[in-house]
């Protein structure tokens, strides 16, 4: 029923929005285009139809409004950011086919000993790592398997209800959720929001990130967040006295460790080589002046499914594929065709017109106040929806300070990525999902977080404001963030 009312809303505002004049300062084109936004955020919101179908919307409604003919949208729709988080999905397949989350479990055990404190956080950090790579639904989904078997081998013996086996099991489990979404934000291919930001910030002022560029924003959000949530976790939220968690206690569930097969051994090669060329992308360049960091993806995923992974398969089947999120292609590449058409229109300078007079305010208090405001609003309005909105508003923020954009776009981008209260993203509703974690469970962390959280995503994205050298695009006074920024 809830769909129904969502879908009906939707199309009241759309068609209510066609009905009237555009507002005074916005043309007829870029008041269409906020209908299509608005439309789309309620579907979103309200989710009145399949995430992927919204995001077909600008394909059908651009061309037919006049706002952009078809070819040009579908070109919109054709940004190798599509293709990087293409290979991100096949690369997640792979691993998962090869069970490398059990290797990474047992890993685990090894370096943490006999503290199960240690464990949760040796957990949460491998979680971490697998999320820079694949999207976050797969990790979180592939790692709560490993977080399960743990929990039930560490508190083996002791009666469900008991306190302290509680309290473990919910650290462990929200801490998987809390690392495989902090893990995501440090590079493009962790997370397709952050894939969709940096789309939105090249059509909107010409500057393009590259997988370096983005994780000297992110990684450092990811270093600190998650031993961050961990001692909230374990110290805070769920406080436990455990022991003996280490060695032969804690693998007890975990699957025998084997030789290492050819196809896990296949899959590392190639991950390793991907990660290698895309931190190396500069070097790279200077052999291949194409190489691109979509076409390492590519490339990765192909030889996946060419190479042999034994038993007469390839490392990866097609069969393989079909369980794997699919659909955020077509969300990508719909928010992307609307911020090409939010630039071309218009509709960016009118949104920015209330900031052009805000000179007063301090960039570094503007970041953090945004930082906040976005990670507070993501309780109550869909992630998706709360980036096609908020990425254009930093811009327009940033363009009102005279101050670089990048690191205010990166800003809404993380923030609008974050969820630790209400389990609509999909690590928290995975973590709810799985017993004994239930919702007043995440509030307990998740009130704390939300306020340090976006601390740390403001404090790098002001460190890093410093140093970010803009490669092109709009005109903007660097020199301001400089300033404003250092101590």
């Amino acid at each position: 029923m809830r769909s129904v009312w969502a879908c009906l809303i939707g199309l009241v505002v759309f068609l209510v929005m066609l009905a009237v004049p555009a507002p005074t300062g916005l043309s007829a084109a870029g008041w269409h285009v906020a209908a299509i936004l608005a439309i789309m955020v309620v579907w979103w919101i309200g989710e009145a139809v399949p995430p992927p179908v919204t995001g077909l919307l600008p394909l059908m409604l651009l061309p037919v409004l006049g706002v952009m003919p078809i070819e040009e949208t579908v070109r919109a729709h054709a940004s190798p950011l599509l293709a990087l988080t293409l290979g991100g999905i096949v690369l997640a397949a792979a691993a998962r086919k090869a069970g490398l989350h059990w290797r990474i479990a047992r890993l685990a055990v090894r370096v943490s000993g006999a503290s199960p404190h240690r464990l949760i956080l040796a957990v949460m950090i491998l979680c971490a790592f697998v999320a820079m790579w694949i999207a976050t639904s797969v990790a979180v989904t592939i790692m709560m398997e490993v977080a399960v078997a743990l929990t039930a081998s560490v508190t083996v013996g002791m009666p469900r209800e008991d306190p302290q086996a509680r309290n473990f099991a919910c650290a462990m489990i929200i801490g998987v959720a809390y690392a495989c979404m902090f893990g995501s934000l440090a590079t493009l291919t962790g997370n397709p929001m952050n894939a969709l930001a940096a789309g939105m910030l090249q059509k909107h002022t010409g500057e393009s990130l590259t997988f370096l560029d983005w994780m000297a924003f992110g990684l450092p959000v990811t270093l600190a967040g998650v031993p961050l949530s961990w001692w909230i976790l374990t110290k805070i939220a769920f406080r436990f006295r455990l022991t003996a968690a280490g060695g032969g206690v804690a693998s007890y569930a975990l699957p025998d460790a084997n030789k290492w097969s050819g196809q896990e051994r296949g899959v590392i090669a190639i991950f390793a080589v991907a990660i290698a060329f895309w931190l190396g992308m500069p070097l790279l360049r200077l052999i291949l002046p194409g190489a691109s960091d979509a076409g390492i993806a590519v490339a990765a995923a192909i030889l996946l499914f060419v190479l042999p992974g034994g038993s007469g398969q390839r490392m990866v089947e097609w069969s393989d594929l079909d369980r794997l999120p699919w659909g955020i292609l077509l969300i990508i590449a719909g928010v992307i065709a609307m911020g090409a058409a939010i630039g071309q229109t218009g509709l960016d300078q009118w949104l920015a017109a209330p900031l052009r007079d805000i000179h007063a305010v301090s960039p570094w208090l503007a970041i953090v106040l945004l930082a906040l405001c976005t990670a507070w609003l993501t309780e109550l309005v869909n992630n998706i929806a709360l980036v096609t909105i908020g990425v254009p508003v930093a811009i327009a923020l940033a363009t009102g300070l005279g101050v670089d954009p990048v690191p205010f776009a990166f800003v809404a981008a993380v923030c609008a990525s974050l969820g630790f209260i209400v389990p609509g993203p999909p690590w928290l509703a995975i973590a709810v999902s799985t017993p004994p974690v239930r919702v007043p469970d995440l509030a307990r962390a998740g009130a704390l977080m939300l306020i340090i959280a976006p601390l740390v995503i403001a404090a790098s994205a002001l460190f890093n404001g410093v140093a970010h050298e803009p490669k092109g695009g709009s005109n903007r006074d660097i020199a301001a963030f400089r300033n404003s920024a250092a101590p």
